[in-house]
């Protein structure tokens, strides 16, 4: 007995089905319009199935049967029974084609139409092949023989619904052979078995132990994910909470402010005071001696330099040949003496210009050399000397911090320290800086009192300093401002001294750092193109400089990490071997050094740490110094320190360094020979400084300077 689930063998290739059913919707595309159209293609596929012995309509239930097939195979991995499995004939001839899904009975009292069936289609089939046109004709003939039926398109019924597929799955052979109605239509056997007794697909992952097992790899690794995801953000947040405390608790000054000065210009008179004396809010410094840089131009009194004019301060740098002529800048006419009026070196200098004797150190002598360098100049053609051929301004408030600070030295009220001064606190300065090449402008800050020695043992900070050099100057032009903490020992008490034979070590290779502005047009880059506020926050615990907001910050240095003389000692700047010593680069010899700040940072004057030095007995300098009281690792950044703004020009100590932007001097050439080069090309320079309307722009202009001294 054959298998009642197998299909018979088709007789006919599957691409020729295909061809056929292709046909076949063909027809129905076309509604069939003509009657010719439709003879012809029926002809056409009489030929082909009366070689294959497949009626049309069995050919369209072949491929419907063939679906279904294929859906119960893939779902139960079996067949849906056969027609001739079923005993399903037409018109009393067996139906040899491929097995179908149709059977008889009615489930759930529902009719299911065949696909593409037709009302007035015949209800039999003859198991006999076409072979004829007639016979195809007659199979797609309308019901009344009408023409006007073959226009006529039927919407197309699903053959089942999906719910319908146990169903067939399920359905018992049937000796029955069901008569095709006009309709196309069979009844389907009720299945025995309900929906909820359907099959179930197998799912054998579910007992795959290696899925199912408590510490399985697929367990594990989806735990995994889950606890990486938690442990990134409680590490997130962990972060963003220990950044906060630091910022809040470490990075921030705390203390209460106090506010000591507040300058807004408005009212000339309280700037400079009367005949630049104690009175006003700043002092004209007077000098002639390049400030120690090897500088170009001499700081006066003029208000052609310094004025007070719309609310603003104007720093703003001349020619000296607008007043003595160009012949004397050069002494082309014969040697020509300037000396300068109101030369302040007695009140800057240190110690008021006395210096120990080379001769005899125990005793001091008038410092001369440096007094005349200050106060005058000679030009000689015949020597190459000239007189410095720029004049600018420099003003500070050190004249008021000596004069309150002499005045309230007994004091221990913070509040009565002097004006212009501060140890700790906050200063804030409104500036536009000056344009024109070679201009150095200066915002910075200076002891009061020189507590550890000469420069730099007792310290200087620079809040900004910039250059006039537009921003293509490859050495940082005016679009960069640079912050710094100069600080060193240093052999002379009073500073260094060229007529002393003095030396010192400027540690600031250390503690520098600068913001630039690299976005905008190259007119509104630079740092000359409009006014910034540049501020300064100091504290025991660390110094911040930054332009407008925190986050352009151009220097941060902190104090609490090591004393300062451990620093310079670990980076190799003095401390050679096992000595406290430095190799002196004009002699070759190592000199012996001492720490000036040995005395408070808890190293002592040796910098090793022993008590019998001073220190704390720790290297590092923890611990309590000999009189009980904690070491100071902010030294020498701890005493009283006035401010200063100037605007230079030129200078041998290599802030202009050689070699960049075509500079019209070399630093190793002295300061009289460099200033004369200098001169020398002031046709090239000068055009570069504005002129006329716009001659402000030379200027360096403040608009307001306030300090808080913390209460």
């Amino acid at each position: 007995m054959s298998d009642p689930f197998a299909s018979p063998a088709p007789s006919i290739k599957h691409e020729e089905v295909d061809e056929q059913h292709v046909h076949f919707q063909e027809e129905e595309e076309h509604h069939y319009t003509t009657t010719t159209t439709s003879t012809s293609a029926a002809t056409a596929a009489a030929a082909t199935v009366s070689s294959s012995h497949v009626h049309t309509h069995s050919h369209i239930v072949d491929v419907t049967t063939t679906l279904a097939n294929a859906t119960a195979f893939a779902v139960t991995n079996s067949r849906v029974p056969s027609a001739s499995a079923l005993n399903l004939h037409h018109g009393g001839g067996s139906y040899s084609g491929w097995s179908t899904p149709y059977s008889t009975g009615t489930p759930m009292g529902s009719s299911v139409p065949l696909p593409h069936s037709r009302p007035g289609t015949s209800g039999t089939t003859s198991g006999a092949a076409f072979n004829n046109n007639s016979a195809v004709s007659s199979a797609f003939a309308p019901h009344d023989g009408s023409q006007s039926n073959l226009s006529k398109r039927l919407t197309t019924v699903p053959v089942m619904k999906s719910t319908l597929l146990p169903e067939l799955l399920d359905a018992p052979k049937s000796s029955s052979s069901p008569s095709l109605s006009s309709v196309k239509t069979i009844s389907l056997p009720l299945s025995s078995k309900t929906p909820s007794k359907q099959p179930k697909v197998a799912k054998p992952w579910l007992s795959d132990r290696s899925r199912t097992h408590p510490f399985s790899r697929h367990r594990i690794s989806r735990f995994l994910v889950y606890a990486l995801v938690l442990l990134g953000l409680g590490i997130g947040g962990m972060q963003c909470y220990l950044t906060y405390r630091n910022v809040k608790f470490h990075r921030m000054d705390n203390a209460p402010l106090c506010l000591v000065l507040d300058e807004g210009f408005d009212d000339p008179g309280t700037v400079f005071g009367t005949d630049n004396s104690v009175g006003g809010t700043f002092w004209r410094e007077v000098d002639m001696s390049g400030g120690g840089n090897g500088q170009f131009e001499m700081t006066t009194t003029s208000e052609k330099n310094s004025f007070v004019q719309d609310g603003f301060l104007f720093l703003m740098p001349t020619l000296t040949e607008e007043e003595i002529g160009r012949d004397n800048v050069y002494g082309q006419n014969g040697p020509y003496i300037y000396n300068i009026t109101g030369c302040t070196f007695n009140q800057t200098a240190t110690t008021s210009g006395f210096i120990p004797d080379p001769k005899d150190p125990s005793r001091e002598i008038f410092d001369y050399s440096s007094y005349y360098r200050s106060c005058s100049a000679t030009s000689n053609q015949t020597v190459g000397s000239i007189i410095n051929p720029v004049q600018s301004a420099r003003v500070s408030t050190r004249l008021n911090a000596l004069s309150e600070l002499n005045s309230s030295s007994s004091s221990s009220n913070s509040s009565s320290r002097p004006r212009g001064s501060l140890s700790s606190g906050k200063i804030s300065i409104r500036a536009r800086l000056p344009t024109g090449d070679w201009l150095w402008p200066a915002l910075w800050l200076l002891p009061v009192n020189n507590t550890y020695g000469g420069w730099p043992a007792s310290g200087e900070i620079d809040m900004v300093e910039s250059r006039g050099n537009d921003i293509h100057y490859t050495a940082h032009g005016s679009n960069y401002v640079q912050g710094s903490l100069h600080w060193g020992p240093s052999s002379s008490s009073s500073g260094y001294s060229p007529s002393s034979g003095s030396w010192f070590i400027d540690a600031v290779s250390l503690s520098y750092s600068w913001w630039s502005r690299t976005r905008g047009s190259p007119s509104t880059r630079s740092f000359a193109a409009d006014f910034h506020e540049y501020v300064l926050e100091w504290t025991e615990e660390f110094v911040r400089i930054y332009v407008d907001t925190r986050l352009h910050t151009l220097l941060e240095y902190r104090f609490d990490d090591a004393p300062f003389w451990n620093k310079g000692k670990k980076a190799g700047i003095w401390g050679e071997g096992s000595n406290n010593a430095f190799r002196d680069p004009s002699t070759g010899q190592l000199q012996g050094i001492k720490d000036p700040w040995g005395a408070v940072d808890g190293l002592g004057t040796t910098g090793d740490g022993s008590v019998a030095s001073g220190g704390t007995g720790n290297s590092n300098g923890k611990g309590t110094l000999p009189g009980g009281s904690r070491p100071k690792w902010n030294a020498p950044f701890d005493q009283d320190f006035y401010l200063i703004m100037n605007v230079a020009v030129g200078g041998t100590n290599g802030w202009f360094p050689d070699g960049q932007g075509d500079k019209p001097w070399l630093n190793g050439a002295g300061s009289q020979t460099a200033m004369r080069e200098f001169a020398d090309k002031k046709d090239e320079w000068y055009q570069t400084w504005p002129q006329g309307e716009e001659m402000d722009r030379r200027a360096m202009v403040v608009d307001w300077v306030k300090m808080w001294r913390h209460c």
